[in-house]
């Protein structure tokens, strides 16, 4: 980011759940490679995850809570798209020990795709210059 950016805050009411994710907005970085190609359901679940280690249920409410049960995603969606997310490395699974659960965190690169993304969306809202 330029030193002449501005940052404008989150609305308060992304702000006002329990433990949202934190991102500030970045310029895309320069990737080795082209970044991964998500589609609109796997953004949702990627910023679902953010900045906290969740499991499905947990990313699942978390949606329909966020978007006012205007987006609802089945756990037979869901499960393949957290798959698709790690195969792609923005998200990383672990089994917890003596549990069925699996719990998701966010990698550094997944971090790194969602700053751009909010990047972009505030440069098209004349947010950031």
């Amino acid at each position: 980011m330029t030193s002449s950016s501005r940052l404008v805050a989150i609305p308060s009411k992304i702000q006002n759940r329990g433990d949202p994710p934190r991102f500030a907005p970045q310029p895309l970085p320069n990737y080795d490679h082209s970044p991964p190609k998500l589609n609109p359901r796997e953004q949702t679940v990627l910023f679902a995850v953010g900045d906290r280690r969740t499991y499905g249920l947990e990313i699942q409410s978390h949606i329909e809570h966020c978007t006012d049960r205007r987006t609802k995603i089945t756990i037979g969606t869901l499960y393949p798209l957290l798959r698709s997310l790690e195969k792609k490395g923005l998200l990383t699974g672990e089994n917890e020990p003596g549990s069925k659960r699996r719990y998701y965190t966010i990698t550094p690169l997944g971090r790194q795709y969602i700053e751009g993304i909010l990047y972009t969306q505030y440069r098209l809202l004349g947010m950031v210059e």
